[in-house]
């Protein structure tokens, strides 16, 4: 089977390719999306004698500047074989170390060869080829998600992810990563903080090392008791101790009565480290130090809980670890050590902003203040699973499509719900991480984050990933079920049972199994009356946009959610006409679709009819409903009136009428009035083009025959206006 790519130096022959013949493609319309192969030489005199690249020209491929490769899927084994070409102990080395666990070495270390899987993760990977231990080159490659658009549906779920929090979207430690940057907010998480520390930590052991070797010092005055005739500084404080005569040692005779001590106390300068600008690095120091410590000890506690046999977590432990002794080792630089403890109040130091060293060190803490953004960048960040990102945005969606079907805003102090741990940053699952939309006459929908059905009925607890219970007074109960399944079944056998592309079938039995688990749950909670009261439909959301727009509906997948209460619905960004439906649905028979309730009082004669004629006197056909005020009401007599809905617009109407100007009215859209600001909808229109409308506490809003627009709040400015442009009647 031919390689994905070959690199070849003076020393090692590097193949890597698929494990089986076939392996995943892009989505439709990603064909000229090329992969990437990044080399990197870790040893000045090294030759890349021979670079393949699979899909690219063999001219342009052996260029060892080139950054495109070959694509590389996720949930993919590929093949890697190394031979060392002389004598000397291969190994290769990958930050995580989960992802070479399947490479094994033989011939005394001069071959390796073994399996990559990449699992749910998807961006950017790292490997460094050693020999006896001493780095010869790197290669960066690019992998894919096998089952969304990379550049369209990746990046738009990461991005909703990370709005919410961008802790959520990162992990400490992972096969992959995207890049990513600093940014302000308000409270960074754990992860974030040690991802910005990871990358600052270099640049901030070169500052400080430069500080200690050539350090700004300060002055400090101190007492000192010297021989009168060695004094220096001959000050205020010296005259003084010589006028009265204060010092040690026999008295001197120095003519003309002048009699002194032998030793006097002077304040001389000298250098000293003991800094406002040190002791500022090294409360920094300190405080980075203090919370390495806590993230280890937390760590560490997660990894006993879990029995200690996750590798990935003893490699954290190793990382906090260095990481403390460069910190600890820092800290004992001179002028650290020799710093105080106290500030003066409103510590500020330009020494800071332009030393060299100091403002390095500067940024560098100034950066770990700050949060981080994956919109690229220079950092390198690790990003959950894609299976974990992809639950996240579902529930996203799915609060985000109830807000729109309801009517009600998402209550965004129940959104973030975050359970934070030492670097694990995740949402709160169970009834506490639960979002209510509040609806009228006692309705409400509820949706609960990964709730927990456990009990002595139940044999195995169930969590589900989202559960949305509708309650209605009038109503049964109706609870429904969504499980986000990042897994997609294309065979032929699958499309020709369903009728489409779809979750796996496992996926489907277990929504049986928790419908099962809730309606014997409500059924004891109600005493044993039966399960009567409780409606329960469930569905697996999986990522697959249909090929022309209806087709799913064709499919077994989605019929059966209205036959039998359970199936599938595809869910991506763009695609998620099919929730919504399924929602709506749901939402109806629940008694929560929307509706505008109007309990009419008595019916009442008007006192005067209101004559179907218009300012000049013409009737008009009456074809439609008006929309009109209990103000109007009582004051209109003819139809046109009716567009008068507020006493300012009153008062202006009659003021043109008193002046005999003529004019007549058009109504703007009908809107829902705000009771704390009322506006009309009426525009005042003359014969020459002068347009007028009361616009609410701004006032009378004017549009001139050029387009201006000005804003008046007197009446009387505003008719003053219209006399000096309108045609008058003749009464």
């Amino acid at each position: 089977m031919k390689a994905l790519f070959v690199v070849e130096t003076d020393r090692v022959y590097l193949s890597w390719g698929p494990a089986r013949h076939k392996t995943p493609g892009l989505p439709a319309g990603q064909a000229h999306v090329a992969g990437r192969l990044v080399l990197r030489k870790h040893r000045n005199d090294l030759q890349f004698l021979n670079i393949q690249r699979n899909s690219i020209p063999d001219a342009a491929a052996a260029d060892p500047e080139l950054t495109a490769g070959p694509l590389l899927f996720e949930q993919t084994d590929y093949n890697l074989y190394l031979c060392a070409k002389g004598k000397g102990r291969l190994s290769i080395l990958h930050r995580d170390p989960l992802i070479t666990r399947d490479i094994s070495a033989e011939g005394g270390g001069r071959i390796m060869h073994g399996y990559v899987n990449f699992g749910s993760q998807v961006g950017r990977s790292e490997f460094t080829v050693l020999i006896d231990g001493k780095p010869e080159f790197s290669f960066e490659v690019e992998v894919f998600p096998a089952k969304l658009d990379y550049f369209t549906d990746y990046r738009e779920i990461l991005a909703e992810v990370q709005e919410m929090l961008t802790g959520l979207a990162l992990e400490y430690l992972r096969a992959t990563f995207q890049m990513g940057l600093g940014f302000r907010v308000p409270q960074p998480t754990h992860v974030e903080w040690l991802s910005l520390l990871r990358h600052v930590m270099d640049e901030l052991e070169r500052a400080l090392r430069y500080i200690a070797a050539k350090p700004v010092r300060g002055l400090s005055r101190e007492p000192a008791v010297v021989r009168v005739e060695k004094v220096k500084r001959v000050d205020a404080m010296v005259r003084s101790v010589l006028r009265r005569g204060k010092g040690t040692g026999a008295v001197l005779e120095l003519g003309e009565g002048l009699r002194v001590r032998e030793r006097v106390e002077e304040y001389r300068a000298r250098t000293v480290l003991d800094t406002p600008e040190h002791r500022w690095i090294a409360r920094q120091m300190k405080l980075v130090h203090q919370r390495i410590r806590l993230l280890r000890h937390q760590e560490w506690q997660r990894l006993q809980e879990g029995g200690g046999k996750t590798e990935r977590g003893r490699q954290v432990i190793r990382e906090l670890d260095r990481l403390d002794e460069r910190i600890a080792l820092l800290c004992r630089l001179e002028p650290l050590a020799a710093a105080g403890d106290t500030l003066p109040p409103g510590f500020v130091s330009l020494q800071l902003l332009a030393a060299p060293g100091y403002r390095e060190a500067y940024r560098a803490f100034l950066l770990l203040s700050l949060g981080l953004r994956l919109e690229g960048g220079l950092i390198r960040l690790s990003v959950k699973e894609l299976s974990q990102l992809y639950e996240y945005w579902c529930y996203l969606a799915l609060l985000r499509l109830i807000s729109e079907e309801t009517g009600r805003a998402i209550p965004a102090h129940e959104l973030f719900s975050v359970r934070q741990r030492g670097l694990q940053v995740l949402l709160q699952k169970g009834r506490t991480g639960s979002v209510t939309f509040e609806g009228g006459s006692g309705r409400r929908v509820k949706v609960v984050y990964n709730p927990r059905f456990q009990g002595d009925y139940i044999l195995i607890p169930q969590q589900p990933d989202m559960l949305i219970t509708l309650e209605d007074p009038e109503w049964p109960v109706m609870h429904l079920l969504l499980d986000a399944k990042y897994r997609v079944d294309f065979s032929p056998e699958y499309v020709q049972k369903y009728a489409s592309p779809g979750p796996p079938e496992d996926a489907l039995n277990v929504l049986h199994r928790y419908r099962d688990a809730i309606v014997e749950n409500a059924r004891l909670s109600e005493g044993g009356e039966g399960p009567e009261r409780t409606i329960v439909h469930a569905a697996a959301v999986f990522p697959y946009r249909e090929p022309s727009e209806g087709d799913y509906k064709k499919s077994l997948l989605w019929r059966s959610l209205e036959k039998i209460g359970i199936g599938a619905v595809p869910l991506l960004p763009g695609e998620e006409a099919y929730l919504r439906e399924w929602l709506r649905k749901a939402l109806g028979r629940g008694g929560e679709e929307l509706q505008v309730l109007y309990r009419l009082g008595r019916v009442q004669e008007l006192e005067r009819p209101i004559v179907n004629k218009s300012g000049t006197g013409q009737g008009h056909p009456f074809r439609t409903h008006r929309w009109t005020s209990r103000l109007a009401l009582e004051r209109a007599r003819v139809l046109e009136e009716l567009f008068l809905e507020t006493e300012p617009e009153w008062r202006l109407y009659e003021g043109l009428r008193a002046r005999g100007v003529r004019f007549h009215i058009e109504p703007g859209p009908v809107k829902v009035p705000n009771p704390e600001n009322p506006a009309g909808r009426a525009w005042f229109i003359t014969e020459n083009g002068i347009l007028a409308r009361y616009a609410g506490a701004s006032g009378f809003v004017i549009k001139e025959r050029h387009g201006r627009e000005k804003y008046f709040l007197k009446l009387e400015e505003v008719l003053q206006l219209f006399e000096k442009y309108a045609i008058f009647s003749i009464n």
